[in-house]
């Protein structure tokens, strides 16, 4: 069987994006405002990915959350507050997804407690905490494998 490669470019932007320049309440305000046509491409209007030219220079995205006034169980409503976070643009898929299922919180990816808050950006944890995490879950795997293997379950 012969593999075909195929190298297909990427078109050059011919114009202006209409959101260059925009801040970032400017987009949260665009997100809210065309919420409902959002959610028919079951798009979120509370957490998107903003790629400016920085992150263009530097390879990195923003990822914005919209926060969420409520408790769980509690019926709530986003506010128009948010929190901001730049990532390699490697990293900002997984914390994107974990937060669109609800997995995981923002503050699970970076330290929202901390002072160096500026404006709703923050720092983005270490990577070796998130490391850590893993992990301590990888150990508990293993743990709850050994188990299944004394146990004759598995080999």
């Amino acid at each position: 069987m012969k593999l075909t490669v195929l190298t297909k470019r990427i078109p050059e932007i011919s114009g202006p994006s209409d959101f260059a320049g925009k801040s970032i309440d400017d987009t949260r305000d665009f997100m809210v405002s065309h919420e409902s046509q959002l959610l028919k491409i079951e798009a979120l209007a509370s957490l998107w990915l903003i790629l400016d030219q920085e992150g263009l220079e530097n390879m990195t995205a923003l990822l914005v959350e919209r926060v969420f006034d409520g408790s769980i169980g509690e019926r709530g409503e986003h506010t128009n507050k948010w929190m901001g976070v730049r990532l390699k643009c490697e990293e900002a898929w997984i914390m994107e997804a974990n937060l669109s299922v609800g997995n995981m919180g923002f503050e699970e990816f970076c330290d929202v407690d901390d002072d160096k808050k500026d404006g709703g950006m923050y720092e983005k944890r270490r990577a070796d905490c998130i490391r850590e995490s893993e992990a301590k879950a990888i150990e508990k795997l293993e743990a709850e494998l050994q188990k299944l293997r004394d146990g004759g379950y598995i080999y």
